[in-house]
């Protein structure tokens, strides 16, 4: 069995668990880990969104707000933050994905956003 799960993470939606948790709660059904490694480390977009919640701060809940605003219900100011965080995040997001393969060879697992473990049934 292969499962990819969240490892790092935070929100009204997101549900994260550690490494350890997710294997422990897969083995005590009768599986055993063969092995596991990190995905999608992501750290130049993950810093970025982190100095972006602590400067807005973290209470708000980004994706309740891009998907219930409607434009009309947006002031100018918090328009204008919204547009420019989602132009920074094209940036952010590419720039990620291109550095992924040198961060996943050396950064350990643990630091990824999600793990990928492989068990076998006993």
């Amino acid at each position: 069995m292969i499962l990819m799960e969240l490892t790092h993470g935070h929100g009204s939606h997101i549900f994260p668990r550690t490494p350890k948790d997710w294997i422990g709660a897969v083995e005590s059904h009768g599986t055993a880990l063969i092995d596991w490694f990190g995905e999608e480390f992501f750290f130049p977009d993950r810093l970025f969104v982190r100095l972006a919640q602590s400067i807005y701060g973290r209470r708000r809940d980004h994706v309740d707000q891009t998907q219930s605003a409607s434009p009309n219900s947006l002031s100018k100011k918090a328009s204008l933050s919204r547009r420019l965080y989602w132009q920074l995040r094209r940036i952010t997001v590419p720039l990620s994905a291109w550095a992924e393969p040198a961060f996943a060879k050396l950064c350990p697992a643990f630091l990824a956003t999600h793990g990928v473990f492989v068990f076998e049934k006993l």
